[in-house]
């Protein structure tokens, strides 16, 4: 009687299968963790992606400023050395039409300097002693400031050379790096969204130079330093028609609450080794 019980116990019970399958409790409680987890994945999955975006986003918008530092400092890099001319110049040559004497502007001060050479580059004519020139303008029709480019080939420089030889402290403006003629520089926009250009020339010893204008005995480097705008800022400054002088004017609302949280500051050391051409 014991026997025959316990072997119905047995077959009302569950079977070996039976005893390795989930409830339907289990596997609501399971799913529910899984489901948490991949949540979990993936609001961090999106927040890594964010995060590219925005440093993918910030690296695109000073390209075309790192670009500009990159080109400025090769085409400073190898500076030519031509006698009975300046070589190198510091100065306002668009600002001032006439350069018997430089007299620096508090404007252009605050709002950027050029910087001109002689440099031995390759370029599209024969030789390679070329014209290069940086400066900073006021574009209205983009609303911000522009980083040109002037830049004379080997053809056009030597034609300049033999016309009218470039000193800054001839009487008559000096067509080496004069815009217009039929030896015209081509000047191109380099980087937009670049203001506040300044370059300022060292001796050996990391002392300040005074000079602006070197025919001979020329600097060992010049510190090159200006701001740019992240590009992503542009479309909302040009709708709020912000003036010139707002992007020099550090202490005004406009500055410090549009333009400051999307400037980044550029600096760069350039040794100016003279090429084979020099002395």
């Amino acid at each position: 009687m014991a026997s025959f019980a316990t072997s119905s116990r047995q077959s009302l019970g569950r079977g070996p299968h039976d005893r390795c399958s989930f409830t339907l409790v289990e596997m609501m409680v399971a799913m529910g963790v899984f489901s948490l987890l991949m949540t979990m994945l993936l609001q961090l999955l999106i927040m890594a992606m964010r995060t590219w975006q925005v440093v993918e986003e910030r690296t695109d918008a000073f390209r075309e400023a790192r670009g500009a530092l990159y080109m400025l400092s090769r085409d400073l890099g190898n500076l030519a050395s031509a006698s009975g001319t300046t070589n190198l110049a510091l100065c306002d040559f668009y600002r001032l039409p006439s350069l018997q004497s430089y007299v620096p502007d508090p404007a252009a001060e605050r709002n950027g300097h050029e910087i001109y050479a002689l440099s031995l580059l390759p370029n599209d004519a024969k030789g390679d002693l070329c014209a290069v020139g940086y400066y900073c303008v006021w574009d209205n029709r983009y609303g911000m400031f522009m980083l040109k480019r002037h830049f004379k080939n080997s053809q056009q420089t030597l034609q300049s050379l033999t016309q009218v030889p470039f000193r800054l402290a001839s009487s008559s403006d000096d067509a080496l790096f004069e815009p217009t003629g039929s030896d015209s520089a081509t000047v191109d926009t380099l980087a937009p969204g670049i203001w506040d250009f300044k370059v300022k020339a060292y001796d050996r010893s990391g002392q300040p130079v005074t000079a602006l204008v070197f025919t001979t005995n020329l600097p060992a480097f010049v510190q090159v330093e200006f701001k740019a705008l992240n590009m992503s800022a542009a479309p909302k400054l040009k709708a709020l028609n912000i003036k010139s002088e707002d992007w020099s004017n550090t202490e005004s609302a406009v500055y410090k609450t549009h333009i400051a949280p999307a400037m980044q500051t550029f600096s760069t050391r350039i040794s100016l080794a003279l090429g084979r051409g020099g002395e």
